[in-house]
C-alpha cells in the first residue's frame, strides 16, 4: 500500500515540536517513535477497512502517556501534564523556570515536580513550602530541612519518603488520618511533628 503524504511519521520525525511561546515542547525520542508506529498501524487498519481493536486503543493510550514533554526547562511524562489546565501549564512553566534560575519564591504554587526539580530543593535553606503538590510522584526531599516542611496539598502518601531531619513541623493536612498514622509508625522520630 502506498503511504499518503504528510504522515504522522513524517510529522513526528522533526527534531522538536514546540509551541509559540517555547515553554512547552515535545522532543523526538523512542517513545514518540513507538507512538508513531502505533498510529501508523491504526491508520493502515482504518484505510484497509480492518477497524480498530481494543489492543490498538490500549497501545495508543500507553504510548501517548509516556511521551516526555518539556515544561519550562524540565521534562515530564505527558500523562502528568494532562492533569493540568492550560493556565496551570503556563504558570507552572514560569515557576519551573524560576526554580532553574535559583528563585524559590513561588514554591508554594508548584503543582508538578520530578527528581530533577527536586534536586534544586537542596538549595532552599530553611522552611520548605510545597503547599500545592497533591502527589509525591517525582518528589525527592532533601535529607535535612532546617525549618518546617509544608506538604498540606498531598492527598496520598504514596511514594513519599520523608527527610532524615526536619527541625520544624510537618504539615500534611489533606492526608487521611490513617495515612498520617502510618507515617507516624514508620517514622516515630517525626511523629510529634506531623500535623
Amino acid at each position: 500500500m502506498e503511504k499518503p503524504q504528510n504522515t504522522i511519521e513524517e510529522k513526528t520525525n522533526q527534531e522538536q515540536n514546540e509551541s509559540k511561546d517555547g515553554r512547552l515542547s515535545i522532543e523526538n525520542n523512542l517513545k514518540i517513535q513507538k507512538t508513531t508506529e502505533v498510529l501508523s498501524k491504526i491508520t493502515e487498519n482504518i484505510q484497509d477497512d480492518e477497524g480498530l481493536t481494543k489492543e490498538d486503543i490500549t497501545d495508543l493510550k500507553e504510548s501517548l502517556s509516556g511521551i516526555p514533554i518539556k515544561l519550562g526547562p524540565y521534562q515530564f511524562p505527558a500523562k502528568r501534564l494532562l492533569e493540568l489546565s492550560e493556565e496551570d501549564l503556563k504558570k507552572q512553566a514560569e515557576i519551573l523556570t524560576e526554580i532553574s534560575e535559583g528563585d524559590f519564591d513561588n514554591l508554594c504554587s508548584l503543582k508538578i515536580i520530578n527528581p530533577e526539580v527536586s534536586k534544586e530543593l537542596e538549595k532552599v535553606g530553611g522552611t520548605l513550602g510545597l503547599d500545592s503538590l497533591t502527589s509525591a510522584v517525582g518528589l525527592v526531599l532533601p535529607t535535612t530541612i532546617n525549618g518546617r516542611l509544608d506538604l498540606r496539598g498531598l492527598t496520598s502518601a504514596d511514594g513519599l519518603l520523608l527527610p532524615q531531619t526536619i527541625s520544624g513541623s510537618l504539615y500534611l493536612r489533606n492526608l487521611p488520618e490513617t495515612e498520617k498514622q502510618k507515617l507516624r509508625e514508620q517514622r516515630p522520630d517525626l511523629a510529634d511533628k506531623i500535623e
